[in-house]
């Protein structure tokens, strides 16, 4: 009864969260040159069945986000006949479904049904959420894509081993959405790994290579692809980003300064608050609960990964970047 109870909730919530974020899209749909470049390529696709192995470019020379925005994309295309607000209609669909993950991951980090309502509509009513979901490109698919790898993770270090393999999938749908996740969930997923080693080293070779092979494919094939046929563009890069020569060089102080500023500034946006002072005022009581209750469950360590391992990443001063 209880769980019937949750999923009706739940199905209520996605359809608020829908209407939130489709709320006067047709006469507000913000369609630039982003979106019109990223249109052609689709064109392409849907009726002159031109694919694509890259997706749009990033701010940095020779690197690219991968190219599943174009071909889900390419689902209401077809159906709607090209019409833009079709196609933000598909992915805000998406966003409403995402409660169902958010709820899902928040119940089975806390085993409190409560909690994963309370997190499931903060996320249907938030501000953040909602005009992150109205944006029609590629980057708003990173989040439902970062749930499901922190809910397999969560589930591989719980003691089910195949999940792996799951999260592995799940990463390399990341980085497709945006080229920058490959760093941030690549340092998440290795930390886990370091922090878990007795059970890291207990999972069946199988499966840690059946994990490899989908992850491998599932993030950089088609750049392989890509780089064979364009003379290595995107190898190249990526190794002048790592060497310094691209990218945006600031002091590693600066840098890291203002990656926790943002980090707070959307803790608060996303209770409706404004600046990262309200961040710190709701993010600083949380933390000592997080981890006491880390030292119970220790598995709940991939939270806080979650939390602080981006801004340090963001901070680094060769990986600064702007996508």
């Amino acid at each position: 009864m209880e769980k019937n109870k949750t999923e009706i909730i739940l199905i209520a919530l996605a359809i608020i969260a829908f209407a939130f974020r489709f709320y006067l899209m047709p006469s507000h749909l913000f369609f630039g040159p982003e979106q019109g470049r990223d249109f052609l390529v689709i064109r392409d696709i849907v009726v002159n069945h031109k694919l694509t192995l890259i997706g749009s470019k990033t701010d940095i020379m020779g690197i690219f986000h991968g190219p599943i925005f174009y071909y889900l994309a390419a689902i209401p295309f077809a159906v709607t006949g090209g019409n833009p607000l079709g196609v933000s209609a598909f992915f805000i669909i998406i966003q409403g479904l995402t409660v169902f993950l958010v709820y899902q991951l928040t119940y089975e980090l806390t085993k409190r049904r409560r909690a994963g309502l309370i997190a499931a509509i903060l996320f249907a009513v938030s501000f953040l959420f909602i005009v992150y979901a109205r944006w029609l490109s590629n980057p708003p698919l990173s989040i439902p894509f970062s749930l499901f790898f922190m809910l397999f993770l969560l589930r591989y270090v719980r003691g089910k081993s195949w999940y792996l393999v799951a999260s592995a999938f799940a990463y390399g749908l990341l980085g497709q959405a945006e080229f920058i996740n490959f760093l941030l969930f690549a340092a998440i997923g290795l930390l886990t790994c370091l922090m878990f080693w007795k059970k890291c080293i207990r999972t069946k070779l199988v499966i840690v290579v059946t994990a490899f092979l989908v992850g491998l494919v599932t993030s950089f094939a088609t750049y392989i692809l890509f780089d064979a046929r364009h003379d290595g563009l995107v190898s190249r890069g990526v190794l002048d980003l790592i060497q310094g020569k691209s990218g945006y060089q600031l002091y590693l102080s600066t840098s890291t300064a203002g990656a926790f500023r943002v980090l707070l500034e959307q803790a608060a946006a996303i209770m409706g608050l404004s600046g990262w002072v309200a961040g710190l005022v709701v993010t600083v009581p949380l933390m000592p609960v997080l981890f006491k209750r880390m030292k119970r469950d220790a598995s709940l360590s991939i939270l806080a990964l979650w939390i602080w391992v981006p801004p340090f990443i963001f901070g680094y001063r060769r990986s600064f970047l702007q996508s």
